[in-house]
Protein backbone atom coordinates (compact mmCIF):
# COMPACT_ATOMS: atom_id res chain seq x y z
CA UNK A 1 0.00 0.00 0.00
CA UNK A 2 2.98 2.24 0.59
CA UNK A 3 3.77 2.12 -3.02
CA UNK A 4 0.17 3.69 -3.86
CA UNK A 5 0.20 6.90 -0.78
CA UNK A 6 1.22 9.32 -3.36
CA UNK A 7 3.42 9.50 -7.22
CA UNK A 8 7.07 8.35 -6.99
CA UNK A 9 10.11 10.33 -7.88
CA UNK A 10 12.62 7.77 -6.80
CA UNK A 11 12.90 4.47 -5.30
CA UNK A 12 16.05 1.77 -4.29
CA UNK A 13 16.31 -0.87 -2.30
CA UNK A 14 19.61 -1.04 0.56
CA UNK A 15 22.22 -3.35 -0.42
CA UNK A 16 21.05 -6.34 1.80
CA UNK A 17 17.99 -6.12 0.55
CA UNK A 18 16.52 -5.01 4.24
CA UNK A 19 14.94 -1.57 3.25
CA UNK A 20 13.46 0.61 0.28
CA UNK A 21 13.58 4.33 0.11
CA UNK A 22 11.30 6.07 -1.70
CA UNK A 23 11.17 9.47 -2.64
CA UNK A 24 7.86 11.49 -2.98
CA UNK A 25 9.05 15.18 -2.41
CA UNK A 26 12.09 17.37 -3.43
CA UNK A 27 12.70 17.68 0.71
CA UNK A 28 12.02 14.19 2.44
CA UNK A 29 12.27 10.64 1.75
CA UNK A 30 10.50 7.40 3.36
CA UNK A 31 12.50 4.90 4.49
CA UNK A 32 10.66 1.46 5.00
CA UNK A 33 11.79 -1.52 6.94
CA UNK A 34 10.89 -4.17 4.21
CA UNK A 35 10.87 -7.31 7.31
CA UNK A 36 10.28 -4.63 10.21
CA UNK A 37 7.67 -2.98 8.63
CA UNK A 38 9.39 0.51 10.33
CA UNK A 39 8.76 3.24 8.56
CA UNK A 40 10.30 6.95 8.93
CA UNK A 41 10.33 10.06 6.42
CA UNK A 42 13.55 11.88 6.66
CA UNK A 43 13.72 15.41 5.70
CA UNK A 44 16.77 17.34 4.33
CA UNK A 45 18.66 19.79 6.36
CA UNK A 46 17.23 23.69 5.77
CA UNK A 47 14.56 22.52 3.96
CA UNK A 48 12.97 25.82 4.82
CA UNK A 49 15.29 27.79 3.38
CA UNK A 50 14.53 25.91 -0.13
CA UNK A 51 17.25 22.75 -0.04
CA UNK A 52 16.32 19.83 -2.22
CA UNK A 53 17.50 15.93 -2.62
CA UNK A 54 18.54 15.46 -6.03
CA UNK A 55 18.87 12.10 -5.79
CA UNK A 56 19.97 9.40 -3.05
CA UNK A 57 22.87 6.37 -2.79
CA UNK A 58 22.87 3.22 -0.11
CA UNK A 59 25.94 2.36 0.94
CA UNK A 60 25.69 -0.10 4.05
CA UNK A 61 29.42 0.88 5.49
CA UNK A 62 30.21 1.38 8.84
CA UNK A 63 30.47 5.12 7.96
CA UNK A 64 27.02 5.08 6.77
CA UNK A 65 23.58 3.02 5.47
CA UNK A 66 22.49 5.66 2.97
CA UNK A 67 23.32 9.32 1.40
CA UNK A 68 21.25 11.73 0.86
CA UNK A 69 22.53 14.36 -1.94
CA UNK A 70 20.85 17.71 -2.02
CA UNK A 71 21.44 20.68 -3.38
CA UNK A 72 23.04 22.03 -0.16
CA UNK A 73 25.50 19.35 0.23
CA UNK A 74 25.92 15.27 1.31
CA UNK A 75 24.06 14.46 4.05
CA UNK A 76 25.50 10.89 5.80
CA UNK A 77 22.58 8.75 7.32
CA UNK A 78 22.98 5.65 9.83
CA UNK A 79 20.09 3.40 10.32
CA UNK A 80 19.61 1.75 13.86
CA UNK A 81 19.51 -2.39 14.30
CA UNK A 82 15.71 -2.34 15.02
CA UNK A 83 15.40 0.45 11.94
CA UNK A 84 13.69 3.21 14.45
CA UNK A 85 16.10 5.91 14.70
CA UNK A 86 17.60 7.42 11.39
CA UNK A 87 20.72 9.34 12.86
CA UNK A 88 23.05 11.98 10.39
CA UNK A 89 26.20 11.25 11.11
CA UNK A 90 28.06 13.46 8.47
CA UNK A 91 27.43 16.65 6.07
CA UNK A 92 29.34 17.96 3.38
CA UNK A 93 28.21 21.28 2.83
CA UNK A 94 28.81 22.61 -0.55
CA UNK A 95 26.37 23.46 -3.39
CA UNK A 96 25.66 20.26 -5.83
CA UNK A 97 23.90 20.91 -9.14
CA UNK A 98 23.86 17.10 -10.08
CA UNK A 99 25.85 14.34 -9.60
CA UNK A 100 26.97 10.99 -11.44
CA UNK A 101 28.04 7.27 -9.42
CA UNK A 102 30.08 4.32 -10.16
CA UNK A 103 28.82 1.42 -7.84
CA UNK A 104 31.60 -1.16 -8.19
CA UNK A 105 34.06 1.54 -7.48
CA UNK A 106 31.82 4.03 -5.10
CA UNK A 107 32.78 6.50 -7.08
CA UNK A 108 30.67 10.13 -6.82
CA UNK A 109 31.31 12.93 -8.89
CA UNK A 110 29.57 16.00 -7.90
CA UNK A 111 29.19 19.34 -9.99
CA UNK A 112 29.93 21.95 -8.07
CA UNK A 113 31.28 25.59 -7.86
CA UNK A 114 28.78 28.85 -8.12
CA UNK A 115 29.22 28.69 -12.17
CA UNK A 116 28.68 24.79 -12.15
CA UNK A 117 32.48 24.24 -13.65
CA UNK A 118 33.64 21.96 -11.29
CA UNK A 119 34.07 18.68 -10.71
CA UNK A 120 34.42 17.08 -6.79
CA UNK A 121 35.13 13.46 -7.07
CA UNK A 122 34.42 11.03 -3.26
CA UNK A 123 35.08 7.65 -3.55
CA UNK A 124 33.31 5.73 -0.31
CA UNK A 125 35.51 3.61 1.52
CA UNK A 126 33.98 0.71 4.10
CA UNK A 127 35.39 3.40 6.94
CA UNK A 128 35.79 6.89 5.49
CA UNK A 129 34.91 9.16 2.93
CA UNK A 130 37.74 9.97 0.80
CA UNK A 131 37.48 13.59 -0.95
CA UNK A 132 39.66 13.43 -4.18
CA UNK A 133 41.20 16.78 -5.24
CA UNK A 134 38.79 18.62 -7.29
CA UNK A 135 38.97 19.73 -10.91
CA UNK A 136 37.67 22.32 -13.83
CA UNK A 137 37.08 19.92 -16.87
CA UNK A 138 37.50 22.33 -20.42
CA UNK A 139 34.29 23.58 -20.94
CA UNK A 140 33.30 25.69 -23.97
CA UNK A 141 32.94 29.60 -23.81
CA UNK A 142 29.75 31.22 -24.60
CA UNK A 143 29.30 34.58 -26.43
CA UNK A 144 29.66 36.71 -23.10
CA UNK A 145 33.20 35.50 -22.77
CA UNK A 146 31.73 32.59 -20.02
CA UNK A 147 32.57 29.08 -19.73
CA UNK A 148 29.08 27.30 -19.98
CA UNK A 149 27.85 25.03 -17.41
CA UNK A 150 29.09 21.50 -17.49
CA UNK A 151 26.16 19.19 -18.50
CA UNK A 152 25.55 16.13 -16.75
CA UNK A 153 24.69 14.02 -19.64
CA UNK A 154 28.31 14.58 -20.37
CA UNK A 155 30.08 12.69 -18.02
CA UNK A 156 30.89 9.32 -17.04
CA UNK A 157 32.32 7.66 -13.53
CA UNK A 158 33.84 4.59 -13.94
CA UNK A 159 37.52 2.44 -13.67
CA UNK A 160 39.72 1.68 -16.55
CA UNK A 161 42.55 -0.89 -16.61
CA UNK A 162 42.54 -0.27 -12.69
CA UNK A 163 42.22 2.97 -13.22
CA UNK A 164 39.53 6.06 -11.58
CA UNK A 165 38.19 7.74 -14.04
CA UNK A 166 35.63 10.40 -15.16
CA UNK A 167 35.09 10.74 -18.82
CA UNK A 168 33.87 13.98 -20.02
CA UNK A 169 32.40 14.43 -24.07
CA UNK A 170 32.65 17.38 -25.16
CA UNK A 171 30.51 17.63 -28.35
CA UNK A 172 31.15 21.06 -29.41
CA UNK A 173 35.18 19.92 -29.72
CA UNK A 174 34.23 16.62 -31.34
CA UNK A 175 36.65 14.89 -28.11
CA UNK A 176 36.24 12.19 -25.02
CA UNK A 177 38.61 13.57 -22.39
CA UNK A 178 39.24 10.76 -19.82
CA UNK A 179 40.74 12.38 -16.91
CA UNK A 180 42.50 10.29 -13.78
CA UNK A 181 41.22 10.63 -10.78
CA UNK A 182 43.84 10.19 -7.84
CA UNK A 183 44.07 11.09 -4.08
CA UNK A 184 47.00 13.68 -4.59
CA UNK A 185 45.65 15.35 -8.11
CA UNK A 186 44.32 14.17 -11.59
CA UNK A 187 45.17 14.41 -14.32
CA UNK A 188 44.05 13.60 -18.14
CA UNK A 189 44.61 10.43 -18.85
CA UNK A 190 44.20 10.75 -23.02
CA UNK A 191 42.05 12.94 -25.23
CA UNK A 192 40.06 10.70 -28.21
CA UNK A 193 39.12 12.03 -31.38
CA UNK A 194 35.55 11.17 -32.01
CA UNK A 195 36.11 11.84 -35.96
CA UNK A 196 32.58 12.67 -36.29
CA UNK A 197 30.53 16.31 -36.67
CA UNK A 198 27.23 15.36 -34.94
CA UNK A 199 26.76 16.50 -31.21
CA UNK A 200 24.57 13.95 -29.36
CA UNK A 201 26.41 11.00 -27.68
CA UNK A 202 26.03 8.58 -25.09
CA UNK A 203 29.15 6.15 -23.50
CA UNK A 204 29.50 3.48 -21.58
CA UNK A 205 32.26 1.06 -20.52
CA UNK A 206 32.43 -2.56 -21.21
CA UNK A 207 34.92 -4.14 -19.49
CA UNK A 208 37.74 -1.67 -20.11
CA UNK A 209 36.52 -0.37 -23.40
CA UNK A 210 34.90 3.16 -23.63
CA UNK A 211 31.69 2.36 -26.07
CA UNK A 212 30.73 5.84 -27.68
CA UNK A 213 27.29 5.65 -29.39
CA UNK A 214 26.53 8.38 -31.38
CA UNK A 215 22.78 9.12 -31.39
CA UNK A 216 22.73 10.88 -34.70
CA UNK A 217 24.89 9.29 -37.44
CA UNK A 218 23.40 6.28 -35.29
CA UNK A 219 26.98 4.28 -35.39
CA UNK A 220 29.27 3.06 -32.33
CA UNK A 221 32.85 3.26 -31.89
CA UNK A 222 34.90 1.52 -29.60
CA UNK A 223 38.15 2.81 -27.93
CA UNK A 224 40.72 0.75 -25.72
CA UNK A 225 43.18 3.32 -24.45
CA UNK A 226 45.56 0.97 -23.37
CA UNK A 227 46.07 1.23 -27.29
CA UNK A 228 45.99 5.09 -27.08
CA UNK A 229 49.41 5.31 -27.32
CA UNK A 230 49.81 3.95 -30.85
CA UNK A 231 46.50 5.05 -32.37
CA UNK A 232 43.59 7.01 -31.24
CA UNK A 233 41.44 5.23 -33.19
CA UNK A 234 38.66 3.36 -32.67
CA UNK A 235 40.04 -0.83 -32.38
CA UNK A 236 37.22 -1.77 -34.57
CA UNK A 237 35.05 0.01 -38.21
CA UNK A 238 32.38 2.02 -37.02
CA UNK A 239 29.35 -0.28 -35.49
CA UNK A 240 25.73 0.63 -36.68
CA UNK A 241 23.51 1.42 -33.96
CA UNK A 242 20.73 -0.75 -33.41
CA UNK A 243 16.99 0.63 -32.64
CA UNK A 244 13.24 0.25 -33.65
CA UNK A 245 12.39 -0.95 -37.01
CA UNK A 246 10.59 2.05 -39.00
CA UNK A 247 7.08 2.57 -38.40
CA UNK A 248 5.07 0.73 -41.02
Amino acid sequence: DFARRAPVLNARFSLDMQYMCIQRSHAEVEILGLTSKVEAIVACRNKAQGNMVNGFLWFNTELCDIVLITTQGLEFLKISHDGTEIKLVKHDKRPIHWYVYNHPTRLLCLCTGKDQNTIQPFQLTPDRLLKLPDFDPDATVGPNGRRSPLDRASFLACRLHDKLCCVHTCAPRQELVVYQLGREGVGRLCTVNLFTACEHFAVSVVDALLVVHNTDSRITMVFDLALHQWTSRSIVAPLPLGGPPPAV
